[in-house]
Parts: structure tokens; C-alpha cells; sequence
């Protein structure tokens, strides 16, 4: 058996204010790769939890659904859960194993297959448009996170829903301590509200079923019985919420890196066929999500080190994208990268795989293609603020100055 030490101290990755400086994060986390890509993490914090930081083994994890699941939670656990997360014991989607897993994500899945997604692009395309008209109305100089990576996800997530233009406002203030942190004060009110409006959405798919995402909620089945609370508002929530956030975060994240990296920006502009290469580059770079957890269902090995029954392993998504064994000169920046479409950034291969991320590819495709088509020059007019997040995260703010295509 591979000899293993602790990992001291466990804040390095559970402490969300340190993600507030994603690179040196990045960075500890490749040393763990490089030096003890399974690695034992040990606190009084948290459940003790081996971190696995190699893509081959994250990938071969992932493609063991059985020996390595999700219950009892796929993500760090506390020692000591906060009131607020003690309270009910939500299973979204990622949370569920098997057959309850399958028989779940099959209510959606069909919304997000290629050929679906396909459908809706041409609607998708003129939201991009719109969200670039507002950018330059904004202009020159505005939060992009606030004036686009918020917005534009989000609006696409809610078309697919059918959800009213109306309700944009209250969907985004839902959002708003979730994702972005902000408006705390007003959080519980925003969810009640949601929660409200979801309630009426169900009753009025059940009554006058539609062709929208919304009605295939209210109307899933599993095992022949209607969705019910609390699983009928998660599945919503997780459709509204955490389907745009990791979107929202690609895009501030990869329009961050192209101003950092002004070569890379001007050679999109060149040659706009790079962009589906650039947007795999920038999942891979930013890996958004952080990390699942699961848990070890018998005894096994990974890597030579002994992983018993009920041990959990924490896979390391960040980690895994830049791996040198699987990209060259992986610490580059590089959207003309051949093999940047191996990241890791969507959960890996297995079951898991995540719903959205046809869509998630397509909104940011069809974004920068707008984006770029329309400017001149994308400069940083100041300071990029990133969410501290042991889990998901990116960056919140980010001041950009636009030049738009027509200045001279």
C-alpha cells in the first residue's frame, strides 16, 4: 500500500474565504497532484475524506457509480451542520444514486439532449444579442457579471422553463445570495417567493399541461407517482439555480482570462472558428465546480491506497483539468488547445455527467461569438472579485471598459 500523510491543514480546501484567491488554490491543489494525488484529510470540522486529485483516477471513480456513490452526500459534510442546511434533508439531482438516480434525471433529460437543444438555439442566439445590447448600453465601463454573467444564463434557463418575462426579476433576486452573494438581508423572502411560484407553476402544467420544461417537472413521474415536496421544488431549483450557475461563472471566468490573455482574445477575433474550442479551454481553465464527494460502498483501492467501506473521496475537479499526464503544458491558457474538450469540468464521464451542459456550451458559444462580432476592445477597468466557495464558485465581479465595433 502507498504510504499516505494528513493533509494540514483541511482549510486549504474547506475554507470558502481562501477560494477567494482561486489560482493559489489551484496551485496547492496541483502539489497534492504532482506529490500525493490520494491524500488523507483529516479535521474536527469536517467527515475525514481522501482527496483525489488525478484526472485517471477521478474518471475511473466517476465510472463506478456502484462501488463509489452519492449517498450519504456528495458534498463536505460538517461535523456540526449549519441550522440552516440541518433543517430538511433536500436530494436534488446529484444527490440521488441508481435507479433513483436514472428514473429522476430522465424527467429532464430530453430538454438537454444535442438535437433539443438544437431547437432553441435560434431563440438562445437573440438573448445573446440582447444581453450585448445591454452590455454596450451599460458602457463603456460596467460590471459584466452584473450587466451579463447574472443575467443572460439565467434568462435562457427560464425560457427553457417557459417561465414568463415577468417572473425574471423574482428569479433573480433568488439568485442573488446563492450565487453571487448578495442581498442576504432579503434571501429567505426572495426563496419564499420562489417557492410560491413554483407552487402555482405546478398547478396550472397539471391542469393545462404545455411543451415547456416546467410542464415535464410537474407532470414527471417516478415509479408511476407524480413528484412531490419537497422533490418537485428541488428539481426546479435545480433546473433554475445551479443550471445557469456554473454557465454564469464559465462565462465571467473566461472573458476574465481572455483580457489577461490579450493574444488569446485577439486570436478570436482573427479566427471566430476557434470559439467551441475557446469555450472548452474555458470550462477547463475555470472549472467552476469545485468538487463532489462520494463514498466508498466496499473496500478498494485507488492508486495503490487503501480506501475502506464508508470512506469518502473527494474529487477534485480543478485538479483534475490540469493535469499533466493528460494536458501539455497544462498551466497555459490555450484556446487553441486539441484536447481541451477531456476537462473534467461537467463531473466526468459516468452517470453523473451533468444535465446542462449541451446547453451550457451552446449559451457560451453563441455569447462570445456575439460578443466579439460587436466590440472593438474588452479591457479590465479594474478589479476581479471572485466567490469564496469550497464548492462552487468563480468569478462575481468583474469591471470591464468596452470599445464596441463601430468607434473608430
Amino acid at each position: 500500500m502507498t504510504n499516505t500523510q494528513s493533509l494540514t491543514p483541511l482549510a486549504v480546501l474547506a475554507d470558502d474565504s481562501r477560494w477567494r484567491r482561486p489560482e493559489e488554490m489551484f496551485a496547492i491543489l496541483g502539489s497534492y497532484r504532482r506529490e500525493r494525488p490520494v491524500a488523507l484529510a483529516e479535521s474536527p470540522d469536517f467527515r475525514s475524506f481522501w482527496l483525489v486529485t488525478r484526472h485517471e483516477d477521478i474518471t475511473s471513480i466517476e465510472r463506478r457509480p456502484e462501488l463509489f456513490t452519492n449517498r450519504p452526500g456528495p458534498l463536505l459534510e460538517y461535523t456540526e451542520p449549519p441550522e440552516e442546511t440541518a433543517e430538511e434533508d433536500l436530494k436534488p439531482l446529484p444527490h440521488r444514486d441508481g435507479e433513483d438516480h436514472r428514473a429522476h434525471r430522465a424527467i429532464a433529460q430530453n430538454w438537454f439532449r444535442y438535437k433539443a437543444i438544437s431547437e432553441i438555439e435560434k431563440h438562445v442566439a437573440e438573448l445573446a444579442r440582447q444581453s450585448v445590447d445591454e452590455l454596450l448600453e451599460q458602457g463603456p465601463e460596467c460590471d459584466f457579471v452584473e450587466t451579463v454573467a447574472a443575467r443572460f444564463p439565467l434568462r435562457t434557463v427560464m425560457a427553457l422553463l417557459g417561465l414568463p418575462d415577468e417572473s425574471f426579476e423574482r428569479m433573480y433576486r433568488s439568485t442573488q445570495t446563492m450565487a453571487w452573494e448578495k442581498d442576504p438581508e432579503g434571501a429567505q423572502a426572495n426563496w419564499q417567493a420562489t417557492l410560491a411560484m413554483f407552487a402555482r407553476i405546478t398547478e396550472s402544467r397539471r391542469a393545462e399541461p404545455t411543451s415547456d420544461l416546467a410542464s415535464a417537472i410537474a407532470n414527471g413521474r417516478v415509479n408511476g407517482e407524480l413528484l412531490v415536496e419537497p422533490d418537485l421544488t428541488t428539481y426546479y431549483m435545480l433546473i433554475a439555480d445551479a443550471g445557469y450557475e456554473t454557465t454564469a461563472f464559465s462565462l465571467a471566468g473566461g472573458l476574465y482570462e481572455l483580457m489577461r490573455h490579450p493574444d488569446q482574445l485577439a486570436l478570436l477575433r482573427a479566427e471566430p472558428e476557434l470559439i467551441p474550442n475557446a469555450v472548452e479551454e474555458i470550462l477547463r481553465w475555470t472549472s467552476p465546480v469545485r468538487h463532489f464527494l462520494r463514498t466508498a460502498q466496499e473496500d478498494t483501492e485507488v492508486r495503490g491506497v487503501e480506501i475502506r467501506k464508508g470512506e469518502r473521496v473527494m474529487l477534485s475537479y480543478p485538479a483534475a483539468n490540469r493535469d499533466e499526464e493528460v494536458f501539455a503544458d497544462s498551466e497555459r491558457f490555450d484556446v487553441t488547445r486539441t484536447d481541451a474538450d477531456r476537462h473534467l469540468a461537467f463531473g466526468g464521464y459516468g452517470p453523473h455527467h451533468c444535465i446542462g451542459a449541451p446547453l451550457s456550451r451552446m449559451e457560451i458559444r453563441l455569447f462570445l461569438t456575439e460578443l466579439l462580432d460587436r466590440t472593438k476592445a474588452i479591457e479590465p477597468a479594474g478589479e476581479a472579485v471572485f466567490k469564496g466557495s469550497a464548492f462552487l464558485g468563480g468569478v462575481c465581479s468583474l469591471p470591464v471598459r468596452i470599445t464596441p465595433a463601430s468607434c473608430a
